[in-house]
């Protein structure tokens, strides 16, 4: 796989090629996500210097719970979207928030029984004053 630029089409365009692997490359990607996020996102998406930067910075404890989030979504074949605000050009990655949303949707009617839908958000904004 290429790696993808790091914003929403690039997150499309590498679950679509994930989803086309054969089912032992499929599982060995999530192995990979839950095993080590940082890791597999440096092989999948194309960093700035900046973004490299505040990636290593990010504690390995919430990685792993990333992680968990974005395997379960890719599993489950859920959408994922990033939702990613562009920094203040004197803005050294203070104040950058991650926040993730995962949204579970249910339908229920006689002709198609029960729908669900989950869909995981993960929206990168700065907390500016």
């Amino acid at each position: 796989m290429t790696r993808k630029t790091f914003n929403n089409e690039g997150v499309q365009l590498l679950l679509a090629d994930i989803y086309q692997l054969p089912i032992a490359d499929y599982q060995e990607e999530l192995y990979s996500i839950q095993s080590d996020f940082r890791t597999w996102l440096f092989l999948h998406f194309d960093f700035t210097d900046r973004q490299a930067s505040y990636l290593h910075q990010l504690n390995t404890d919430y990685l792993y719970l990333l992680g968990q989030e974005v395997s379960k979504a890719i599993e489950n074949q859920s959408p994922i979207m990033l939702q990613k605000q562009e920094p203040a050009d004197d803005d050294g990655g203070e104040g950058k928030v991650i926040e993730t949303n995962y949204v579970r949707q249910s339908a229920f009617n006689l002709d198609d029984g029960l729908r669900s839908i989950s869909s995981l958000i993960i929206n990168i904004r700065y907390d500016r004053d």
